[in-house]
């Protein structure tokens, strides 16, 4: 195994699991990290900035555009701290955001000696707003963490993960072997309850699929939008899910978003009218559908990482806690080549046409 410094072991670890961009500011307690970094330049590109809660809303930006999870390096004490509020924001978001940062040196973790940047427990302060968090006291032990999170980002709901090494670590040098990544167990739906689903969905007259914020990462639109199609389900993107569906699709209705914060949108009363409901990596969330008076069909068929959500807001036929992409899947299989539709109705082109007419109406009453 080659020798590598705790900086090196970082960088290294880093490009392994497929990251080419971070964001972050370099200090006097991560300079051992950049240089690493510096010598890796070709491979793993840096963005700096002024904040680092700027930093960390790029790296939320970023995981956001790209489906990837966003890197962030920040400093032991206030500059991690100063990305609180971005982690905050990711993580009840949805957002993959893996901050890598610094503590003080190890004879001095939680001492109270007054170390430069000392913080009274750091890693408690970042555990209300990450999925996970672990301080790396080995360098040998680096990889292990690196392939760790970037597991956890391909098996559960998105959210932040903060990993801190003490700086001293950073400039010492061991022998480590850098990890490949690991594949993650993807989360698959419950097979009883996939099919309870699947039998609802078939047999609906007037379905709609509800996207949310997870399909940003768990991705599948190829799928969804042959979905659409095979059952003549017209798709509404909930909150912080804008992009995840193509608004050009002539089954797209856009945003389900409206009343007392977003203004008038008739789309709101028209998911009362459906029959069936199945809604893809939301946690239906309070602020913006039964907190506003969003009224959904009686029957929801509801698939999310997190199943603790699911229930919360809305009354769930079937809850299946899996990775909405993953469930798509196993619904096209399901239905093979049958062209599902909803009956004569879809099949005479009127969904389509009331999407359409529901399209206008919407425009119409925006600014």
């Amino acid at each position: 195994m080659p020798q590598m410094t705790g900086g090196q072991a970082v960088v290294a670890s880093l490009h392994a699991q497929g990251v080419d961009t971070v964001f972050g500011i370099i200090s006097v307690h991560t300079l051992d990290l950049f240089d690493a970094l510096f010598d890796r330049q070709d491979d793993v590109r840096f963005i700096g900035g002024r904040l680092e809660l700027g930093c960390g809303y790029m790296a939320d930006g970023y995981s956001r555009a790209t489906g990837r999870p966003g890197v962030i390096l920040t400093s032991t004490g206030p500059g991690a701290a100063d990305s609180v509020g971005a982690m905050g924001e990711a993580y009840f978001s949805a957002s993959s955001i893996l901050q890598v940062t610094t503590n003080v040196e190890t004879e001095f973790v939680g001492s109270g000696r007054m170390a430069t940047h000392e913080t009274k427990d750091q890693l408690g302060m970042f555990a209300a707003v990450t999925d996970w968090n672990a301080r790396i006291d080995q360098i040998e032990s680096i990889p292990d963490h690196f392939v760790e999170a970037f597991v956890r980002f391909g098996e559960r709901r998105p959210r932040p993960i903060e990993l801190e090494v003490p700086t001293d670590l950073l400039g010492q040098q061991a022998e480590v072997e850098v990890l490949r990544p690991r594949d993650p167990d993807v989360p698959q739906g419950d097979p009883v309850q996939v099919e309870r689903a699947w039998n609802l969905l078939r047999s609906a007259k007037r379905p709609v699929i509800f996207l949310g914020e997870e399909i940003h990462t768990t991705g599948g639109a190829d799928d969804i939008i042959r979905l659409a199609e095979q059952i003549g389900a017209p798709v509404v993107t909930g909150d912080g899910a804008k992009g995840t569906f193509p608004e050009s699709h002539p089954l797209s209705l856009g945003m389900a978003l409206g009343n007392r914060i977003w203004g008038q949108n008739p789309v709101l009363n028209w998911l009362g009218e459906c029959d069936v409901a199945l809604v893809l990596g939301s946690n239906l969330p309070y602020r913006s559908t039964s907190g506003v008076g969003v009224k959904l069909p009686e029957k929801i068929i509801h698939v999310l990482l997190d199943g603790d959500y699911i229930g919360k807001n809305y009354d769930t036929e079937v809850a299946i806690a899996a990775n909405s992409g993953a469930v798509v899947r196993q619904f096209l299989s399901a239905a093979g080549d049958a062209d599902i539709g909803t009956g004569d109705e879809y099949r005479k082109g009127n969904r389509r046409a009331e999407v359409q007419r529901l399209l206008r109406s919407a425009r119409a009453m925006g600014p």
